[in-house]
């Protein structure tokens, strides 16, 4: 646990830890969309994923096909130790369409219901701010969501 006396080298491995825990579950989500891809059924997945994202910039977070109707949901959440997340991320989900991508909800929380026949997906946090820091950011997604 992290205290006002906590030492830098002991945050530093709990930050690791988090990052291990963070791609580990992101590998776990990828297998359970994988396996539920085709029936997209009732299967409920959040998976918290954290980062940084340079001014200007759009860093994916997720990347899914869908065979059929889902409804997504992603939210981006204060940092430890934040009260607030900044005003310049927002995330994007876009829609693949032919060979480009369309953005199809964009916001600090977004959802979308997919058509009957699904389609291809991707889900970004964008910083818009045009210099300055990388921020840190951390985030949860669900998908698929369907009752």
């Amino acid at each position: 646990m992290l205290t006002a006396k906590t030492k830098p080298r002991e945050v530093s491995m709990c930050l690791n830890s988090l990052k291990k825990l963070f791609l580990i579950s992101a590998l776990a989500l990828g297998a359970v969309s994988q396996a539920n891809a085709a029936s997209c059924g009732p299967t409920r997945v959040t998976v918290p994923v954290s980062g940084t994202v340079n001014p200007q910039t759009e860093v994916q977070i997720y990347s899914q096909t869908y065979n059929c109707s889902a409804y997504l949901m992603a939210s981006l959440t204060p940092n430890f130790g934040s009260s607030s997340v900044s005003l310049s991320l927002t995330l994007k989900l876009y829609q693949q369409v032919g060979g480009s991508w369309r953005s199809v909800s964009e916001g600090r929380n977004v959802s979308y219901q997919m058509g009957s026949t699904g389609g291809t997906y991707k889900l970004v946090v964008f910083n818009s701010n045009t210099s300055g820091n990388a921020l840190n950011w951390t985030g949860n997604y669900k998908s698929p969501l369907n009752n």
